[in-house]
């Protein structure tokens, strides 16, 4: 993400860096005990890594629709798509924060219309929970298990915190010259801007699109 940012004053930003629309608990993954040995931790199941991961996610309102996104700095910083803000006049935040949820007005700092990201700051009191981008995109591989989540939405309503888990399809998809992660993990309106997560709790990619008329083939610009 690091290069791609421009200010509205044309100052290149050292930062990291998304469609407009109008949460969960599971039993975790018996652990295997090898022979002769102590059993070794299992990794997080999905439950446990949404119960870590969604306080940093977002609700993201706008006067022409709706998205998600999530922090990347935990003095209010967030990452979202271009898409989800752009041609607005009033951005709102709602997020969580001393564990209830909070609206904050949202600025864009910095927009990349190419890769269709945006960056947005919002006032804060404390410091708020974050999410980590993951640094090396060529450890990723076909297969790797992945969750999303996000506010996908349902005619007027947004089904807020929602998540969605499959594969990635692909670590390495171009399409009109732009590289994506491809996955199988539900994607629809109002995801767009949210984390694509590995399964230790790092952002892979930001959720930006889906197929038209297909399931199954979402794609997320990758954060490498």
């Amino acid at each position: 993400y690091g290069n791609g940012f421009y200010s509205s004053h044309g100052c290149r930003l050292q930062a990291v860096e998304a469609s407009a629309a109008p949460a969960p608990k599971a039993a975790p993954a018996p652990a295997a005990a090898a022979a002769g040995s102590a059993a070794q931790k299992p990794k997080d199941s999905i439950a446990e890594l949404v119960e870590k991961c969604a306080g940093s996610v977002v609700v993201i309102r706008t006067d022409v629709g709706a998205g998600s996104g999530f922090f990347i700095r935990p003095e209010g910083l967030l990452v979202t798509n271009y898409h989800v803000v752009a041609g607005s006049r009033q951005i709102t935040i709602d997020h969580f924060g001393s564990g209830r949820r909070e609206s904050s007005m949202g600025r864009a700092v910095a927009v990349d219309v190419a890769n269709d990201l945006a960056l947005v700051q919002i006032d804060v009191r404390q410091a708020l929970p974050c999410l980590s981008l993951e640094g090396n995109g060529s450890a990723l591989r076909g297969g790797d298990p992945v969750v999303v989540i996000g506010n996908p939405g349902v005619g007027n309503k947004l089904l807020e915190y929602s998540v969605s888990n499959g594969i990635l399809s692909s670590a390495i998809r171009e399409i009109d010259g732009r590289k994506f992660l491809q996955t199988t993990a539900a994607i629809n309106s109002g995801n767009s801007g949210g984390p694509l997560l590995s399964m230790d709790g790092r952002v892979i990619g930001v959720v930006t699109a889906k197929a038209v008329d297909k399931d199954s083939i979402g794609f997320a610009v990758p954060a490498a």
